[in-house]
């Protein structure tokens, strides 16, 4: 309690001490600017570097808990796709690799599993989101059957579950994908995005560039919303093979360069923008847009060394077997096109009570093992930054806490949990 305490007069502190750089002469008031329009509140602010930089506050370098093994079956992980605390402190695992649900104490002591791959009930083809609603229960979605299953964590016991289905007035068949998950409302609502691609496949052969629109919809009890917001989505280079007899080979291609779609929540906002740019919209229970949180930023090129570094990793994963088809695919690497900036951002997250935590990109030259994540106050303004440990990403992120995946060098998983440490601020603004 002390800790927390701490921790919540630090919060204080750091929105009293922004509050009296925005009405002073040289301070956020101008990097900060703040408008309504329409009823949406759309902050704006200067780059990162204007802003200045607080310690919001500290990952230590040690986990408080760590679940994984690579000796015990029952602990072992592999694919995990979501960890969620639960009420008691304990934590929730979604092990998609095994297709099930494991459960830990709150020192990180194996409990008991259930679930398992399938398509009946209780089980999973693809366990891709894990939550846990307002009277405790736990939440799956399986992307593979679009079904959500609600689970007693007292019992193990399967309670229900319901299909998540979308209007066939809303998309074409040809357009229809499953529902992408985003998470859950504090009253049970799944939440999700369908991602349509834009255009065909071209006549030749070769890379072609495929956009995709992502398209927000709330699902209470199964059935969609009308599409509550729509955003570029991710981008991606195809490689288009025809082997002269009628048959097409398309083949998508996983580039870090390239924008990608990146969604958040909560349980009460949902956060969601491309990476192209830094402008992070907030939905908010309603399914209505009442927040922008935009930030201006140099357009780091991508240099000729970062796409080097890509195009010789993919090559050193593909055979070379002499045949004309190895040749012809090595040179469409070679050739691939690339984007000539680096993305805007990473990845975000939402801290229980609205803060918003933006992943910076990692993409340098050369690269970097770890990228701060800029943290903004529930009122769009920027807090400052804070580190996470190198290859660790959160699944959730609470008042002091913060929950995640963690790999080490030999790509063994570790769910992990560090304590949110709330230290003094490293500057503050000059008062006016």
């Amino acid at each position: 309690m002390a800790v927390m305490r701490r921790f919540l007069e630090l919060a204080m502190l750091l929105v009293m001490w922004a509050g009296v750089s925005c009405s002073s002469g040289g301070g956020l008031a101008d990097t900060v600017t703040v408008v309504d329009s329409a009823g949406v509140t759309i902050v704006t602010h200067g780059s990162r570097d204007d802003v200045p930089q607080f310690e919001h506050a500290r990952v230590p370098s040690a986990p408080a808990v760590q679940i994984g093994s690579v000796e015990d079956e029952a602990t072992a992980l592999y694919r995990v796709t979501g960890a969620v605390r639960m009420p008691d402190g304990g934590i929730a695992v979604a092990n998609s690799g095994s297709g099930e649900i494991r459960l830990f104490d709150a020192a990180g002591r194996f409990v008991d599993s259930f679930g398992s791959a399938g398509g009946g009930p209780g089980e999973f083809g693809r366990l891709s989101s894990i939550g846990v609603s307002s009277d405790g229960r736990i939440l799956a979605y399986d992307s593979q059957t679009g079904r959500v299953s609600t689970f007693d964590p007292d019992s193990r016991t399967l309670i229900g579950s319901i299909s998540i289905t979308v209007s066939p007035d809303l998309y074409s068949l040809a357009g229809m994908r499953r529902a992408n998950p985003i998470g859950w409302l504090r009253d049970g609502t799944f939440v999700g995005y369908l991602a349509t691609l834009e255009g065909g496949i071209p006549d030749r052969d070769g890379w072609t560039h495929r956009q995709s629109m992502s398209n927000i919809h709330f699902f209470d009890q199964g059935e969609s919303s009308g599409i509550l917001a729509a955003a570029p989505g991710r981008q991606s280079w195809v490689m288009v093979n025809r082997t002269g007899e009628g048959s097409v080979r398309v083949q998508g291609v996983a580039n870090p360069f390239l924008p990608t779609f990146e969604t958040a929540t909560d349980g009460s906002i949902v956060a969601f923008g491309n990476t192209e740019r830094f402008e992070i919209r907030m939905l908010n229970s309603s399914g209505s847009v009442v927040w922008i949180i935009r930030r201006e930023h140099e357009r780091r090129p991508v240099s000729e060394g970062q796409r080097e570094r890509w195009v010789a990793g993919r090559l050193s994963n593909m055979e070379d077997d002499g045949t004309e088809r190895s040749r012809s695919r090595r040179a469409l690497y070679n050739d691939i096109p690339f984007p000539d900036t680096l993305p805007a951002f990473e990845t975000l997250s939402l801290q229980k009570g609205g803060r918003l935590w933006v992943k910076e990109t990692s993409l340098g030259d050369p690269p970097s093992a770890t990228a701060p994540w800029s943290v903004f106050d529930s009122d769009g303004r920027p807090l400052g930054a804070v580190e996470m440990p190198a290859g660790f990403e959160p699944f959730e992120i609470g008042t002091d806490y913060v929950l995640g995946l963690w790999k080490d060098d030999l790509g063994v998983e570790y769910v992990q949990l560090y304590d949110l440490v709330a230290d003094r601020p490293l500057t503050k603004p000059t008062p006016p």
